[in-house]
């Protein structure tokens, strides 16, 4: 019988032989991720009859695989599995040979994993962190390398898998929002890669604060704009706003702003809007780090503010009055000026004198020596305080009165010759006085009642002349009469006289003569009718004189017998005609 398949009789024995050797042809290395089809064929040698086949996997018979040919698609399970074919034929069934291939299937890993850090979780600065990146059951063994990870060490094998690790002792904020990726790759398995990533979030507060104002030169009132600005940190953080030590809420909305980013942070402004006073003295932001650190910034307030009242003079009232005197009264004017920021600055004018000033910490002075003359009267003392930057200013003013006599008297009549039974009229006048002096009128120390009017002139210094006429009509007993004027100021009496010296005609021109009957010169001639006559310029007055001159009458004595012892002698006595 023909073996129709070998093209040999069956029981052409003397022909046939079995198997004496078995090899597996075809290609061993295989695809497993592409499905990719593998075909085997068992090579038997020279055999007769026809061999049969069998085929094996790892040793256990694939069912229904008798051909020469095996086909079938591997699976990463079948790596390094042992296929084997067994060929044998009927004539000689104890005769078989056994050819074997071993597979080598490649196969993908699972995707690599990345351990250690959970997103959307986030690690605080400064906190360690190990990354570790698995892969598992993989022809050929992948290679694991990582990227992007910034800031962490070296890689380091993972024991007992196929992984790396890689370890941040301290974990900066450089890595925040970076993305770290573990791949893996196989160069012989038609360069298959693959990766895990995972996104770093790091949470880092502000390093500093800085906190500014929108004007330099604050004053009371005005609305300033404070900007607390931080450095960068993640997230943004929010702002407490502190005033003169303690907490005050901004009251409106918080501004923010975002003006860039450089590790995946934040640059956070805050802006606040407040009126400033003159009791704001520091200002702070804070905020809080991640750590719960505080984070501040304070600034001292310089608050221009104004004074609550102006300048002060004092040591002198105003509008009191000063007398002028011997010696010269020293006024010492002194000027304050209290409170505002800046202390205002101070410039004290007083007449005839060079103010000083000078400085404290809460109270600026001036002060000048001024002379209590008459010069100064109705003079004003100004201080002023200017406050630079405010534009504030204020003045006080003092306004000296003093009072001062006048120092002399001028006293004149409008008529160069008194002449009695004139009217001549008198003028008084003072010299400068303040207040204006009263004139009084005396005839030889008589007080002379004058109803005429006093006229005052102002003059220098504020004060005035005063000035009084006095009519009177001239008499004969005025004449060697003194007139005086004089004040009646507060300072004491001034007084001007004036000696009168009236002319005025002849009047009782009287005639008297001796009682002597006999003087030398007068003769009984001389008795007669006499006129006796006065003149000046004025009048002529005649006065008659009768003059009777007595005299005695002539005696003569005639005697006889006048001897020497004569016993008797004879007188005769004649007298002549007497008056």
């Amino acid at each position: 019988m023909k073996d129709e398949t070998h093209g040999y009789c069956k029981d052409d024995r003397s022909k046939a032989n079995g198997p004496t050797t078995a090899s597996i042809t075809g290609n061993r290395d295989v695809y497993a991720d592409n499905n990719q089809e593998l075909t085997l064929t068992c090579e038997p040698g020279t055999v007769r009859p026809g061999a049969t086949y069998t085929w094996r996997k790892n040793s256990v018979k694939i069912n229904g695989e008798t051909q020469k040919t095996l086909t079938f698609t591997p699976t990463s399970t079948d790596n390094m599995a042992v296929i084997s074919c067994v060929a044998s034929n009927s004539q000689y069934p104890d005769i078989t040979a056994t050819g074997s291939a071993t597979l080598n299937v490649y196969y993908s890993p699972t995707p690599p994993v990345v351990a250690g850090y959970n997103p959307p979780s986030f690690i605080s600065e400064g906190d360690p962190l190990t990354l570790r990146c698995t892969v598992q059951d993989a022809n050929p063994t992948p290679t694991l390398r990582w990227t992007g990870c910034s800031g962490m060490d070296a890689d380091t094998n993972t024991p007992g898998t196929v992984g790396k690790s890689r370890t941040m002792a301290s974990v900066q904020r450089v890595s925040n929002m970076a993305t770290c990726s573990c791949i893996a790759e196989q160069t012989a398995n038609n360069n298959w890669s693959a990766r895990a990533a995972v996104n770093i979030t790091v949470h880092f507060g502000p390093d500093s604060l800085s906190l500014a104002a929108n004007d330099t030169n604050m004053v009371e009132f005005d609305h300033v704009s404070f900007t607390c600005s931080s450095t960068e940190s993640n997230p943004k953080v929010n702002f407490t706003w502190h005033k003169n030590g303690g907490t005050e809420s901004v009251g409106t909305v918080p501004v923010y702003s975002t003006t860039g980013r450089q590790n995946g942070g934040t640059f956070t402004e805050q802006t606040w809007i407040r009126q400033v006073s003159r009791n704001d003295r520091t200002l702070s932001c804070t905020t809080q780090n991640n750590r719960g650190l505080e984070v501040k910034k304070t600034m001292d307030l310089d608050i221009k503010y104004t004074p609550i009242k102006g300048p002060v003079i004092t040591r002198y009232v105003n509008g009191s009055v000063k007398s002028e005197k011997t010696p010269i009264e020293q006024l010492q004017i002194k000027c304050t000026q209290s409170g505002g920021n800046p202390l205002p600055d101070m410039t004290l004018v007083c007449p005839s004198s060079t103010p000083a000033t000078s400085k404290s910490a809460s109270k600026a002075t001036a002060s000048a020596t001024v002379s209590v003359q008459r010069n100064i009267n109705n003079k004003k003392c100004t201080c002023t305080s200017t406050q630079t930057g405010t534009g504030w200013k204020q003045e006080a003013s003092i306004m000296f009165v003093v009072h001062f006599g006048p120092d002399s008297l001028s006293l004149t009549v409008n008529s160069n010759t008194l002449v009695a039974g004139d009217t001549v009229v008198f003028t008084c006048t003072s010299e400068i006085s303040n207040p204006p002096t009263s004139l009084a009128w005396l005839k030889n120390n008589t007080v002379i009642s004058n109803t005429m009017p006093q006229v005052d002139t102002p003059g220098m210094y504020g004060g005035k002349t005063t000035t009084q006429k006095w009519s009177m009509q001239l008499s004969r007993d005025d004449d060697k009469k003194v007139i005086k004027c004089q004040t009646t100021n507060t300072l004491g009496p001034v007084s001007k006289t004036m000696d009168l010296d009236v002319e005025y005609g002849v009047y009782g021109t009287a005639v008297s003569l001796s009682p002597q009957e006999t003087s030398e010169g007068v003769m009984r001639a001389h008795s007669g009718s006499y006129e006796c006559r006065t003149q000046n310029k004025h009048n002529v007055e005649t006065v008659p004189v009768d003059i009777t001159v007595k005299y005695p009458p002539n005696v003569s004595v005639t005697y006889s017998n006048a001897t020497e012892n004569a016993a008797e002698v004879v007188i005769t006595c004649f007298s002549s005609r007497n008056n």
